[in-house]
C-alpha cells in the first residue's frame, strides 16, 4: 500500500494540531498525555473486549511517532527520487557513449576496408610492373632477373640500357680486313672443342670462348658472351690455347645430394628461396587489453582446473571476492627453434625432438638480402649425381 501525498499532509496537520506530549494508558482504559497537557483529561477512552490493545495502540500513535514516521517516509521518498534522478542521468550518458563508439567503430570499418582494396591494387599494379620488367629484362640477356638487395628495378632498367647500347654500338662497328691467312696460324691451332682465351691486336683482354671450327683459311670461335667471330670476316684477335683443367671427381655426402634434389623439387610454399624454420608457442604474462590467448587462475603458485577457473573468471567478471587466488592473462608468442634447407629437414627434426617442443609448427620464411644462404643454397641445388654413378 502507498501512502499518497495528500494523505501524509492530512496526518501531518492532524498531528500538528492533536495534544503533543508521551502518550500512555493507565488503569481505566484511557489514553492521556500527561504533564497537565489536555487539562489533565483522556486523549481517549477504549471499551469493548479489546479496549486493552486499542488503547495500547492510540498512545503509541501519538502525534510524535506520526510526525516522524512522516519525516522518514518524505526523506526515503526524496533519496528514492534522487537514485531514480543519478540513474536516468547514468542511462543518459551510457547511451550517448554507446552511440559515439557504434559510429567510431563504423567508421573505423569502412576505413580498414578502404585501405584493403587501396592495398590491392597497388599489389597488383607493383605485381603487373614486376612481370612487364622481367620480361624485358629477359628479352635483353636470356635470362630472367633474380631480384635481391643487390640487384634491384633500378639495376634491371640499367641492365637492359647496357644490353641495348652494346648491340647498337655492335652494328656500327666498320668491317675490318683480315689480316691472318691459314699459313700464319701456328701448328697448335685450337681443333673443334678447345677452349681459347682471345686478346685484341692491341693486347686487351677480350674474352672467353670455344673454337668450334677449324679450316685451312682461318679459324671459327664461339665467344661466351654469344658472339662468333671469323678470321675471314671480323676476327682480327689473336688467341691462346686454355687448356683445360685435368677433371676433379669429388665424391660429395650422400646427405648433400639429396638436400640438392629436395631443394630442387620441394614446394616452396609460393615464397622465393625459402628458410623453412621451426618455432614453437611460448606462454608469457600479458595483459587483458591486447587480446591475451587465455586467462590463468592460480592458487599457492599452482594453476588451478579449468573448471574452478571459469568459476572463478564468472565470479571476476561480476566484481565479486575472489580473495586469494592470483588472475593471469597469457599471451601466446612464437620462438624460433632451427633453421633448415628444406621442409623435409624440418620434419625429421621434429620426428626426433617435437616431444620436447610446445605446438611445435613449420613456417617457410623468405630469404630476401640474405646473399650468404642463397649462395650456399644455390649450390646445393645445382649439385647432382652424375649418371652411371
Amino acid at each position: 500500500m502507498t501512502i499518497t501525498t495528500e494523505l501524509a499532509q492530512r496526518m501531518r496537520d492532524a498531528a500538528e494540531k492533536a495534544t503533543s506530549g508521551d502518550w500512555f494508558t493507565d488503569t481505566h482504559n484511557g489514553v492521556c498525555a500527561g504533564d497537565g497537557l489536555n487539562q489533565d483529561y483522556y486523549v481517549a477512552q477504549c471499551t469493548g473486549p479489546d479496549f486493552g490493545k486499542n488503547s495500547k495502540f492510540i498512545a503509541l500513535a501519538n502525534p510524535a511517532n506520526v510526525l516522524a514516521l512522516l519525516d522518514a517516509l518524505e526523506a526515503k521518498d526524496k533519496q528514492l527520487a534522487e537514485m531514480v534522478d543519478e540513474r536516468t542521468v547514468s542511462m543518459n550518458e551510457l547511451s550517448r557513449i554507446i552511440q559515439k563508439e557504434t559510429k567510431a567503430k563504423r567508421d573505423a570499418l569502412s576505413r580498414i576496408a578502404e585501405l584493403e582494396r587501396d592495398e590491392i591494387q597497388l599489389i597488383q599494379e607493383r605485381d603487373d610492373a614486376e612481370q612487364a620488367l622481367a620480361d624485358m629484362y629477359q628479352a635483353a640477356t636470356g635470362e630472367r632477373p633474380e631480384w635481391s638487395n643487390f640487384f634491384g628495378f633500378a639495376d634491371a632498367v640499367d641492365a637492359v640500357e647496357q644490353r641495348l647500347g652494346d648491340l647498337e654500338a655492335r652494328t656500327e662497328q666498320q668491317p675490318v680486313k683480315p689480316i691472318w691467312t691459314a699459313e700464319k696460324y701456328p701448328v697448335y691451332r685450337p681443333v673443334p672443342g678447345s677452349k681459347v682465351i682471345v686478346w685484341s691486336e692491341t693486347g686487351e683482354f677480350v674474352g672467353y670462348g670455344s673454337a668450334v671450327d677449324t679450316r685451312e683459311s682461318g679459324v671459327a670461335i664461339q665467344m661466351n658472351d654469344g658472339r662468333r667471330l671469323d678470321s675471314n670476316h671480323d676476327l682480327r684477335w689473336q688467341y691462346a690455347l686454355q687448356s683445360a683443367p685435368a677433371p676433379v671427381t669429388v665424391k660429395l655426402p650422400d646427405e648433400l645430394y639429396e638436400i640438392g634434389e629436395l631443394i630442387r623439387t620441394q614446394d616452396n610454399r609460393i615464397t622465393d628461396q625459402p628458410m623453412f624454420v621451426v618455432y614453437q608457442k611460448r606462454e608469457i604474462i600479458g595483459s587483458d587489453e591486447h587480446s591475451p590467448s587465455r586467462i590463468c587462475w592460480v592458487w599457492e603458485g599452482e594453476e588451478v582446473s579449468e573448471l574452478r577457473a571459469k568459476r572463478l573468471e564468472i565470479l571476476y567478471q561480476e566484481y565479486r571476492d575472489t580473495r586469494g587466488y592470483d588472475r593471469y592473462a597469457m599471451q601466446e608468442i612464437d620462438v624460433f627453434v632451427t633453421a633448415c634447407f628444406t621442409e623435409q629437414g624440418c620434419k625429421d627434426f621434429l620426428r626426433l625432438n617435437g616431444h620436447n617442443l610446445h605446438k611445435p609448427y613449420i613456417f617457410a620464411e623468405g630469404s630476401y638480402r640474405n646473399n650468404e644462404y642463397r649462395a650456399v643454397r644455390n649450390w646445393l641445388s645445382g649439385i647432382k649425381i652424375a649418371e652411371g654413378e
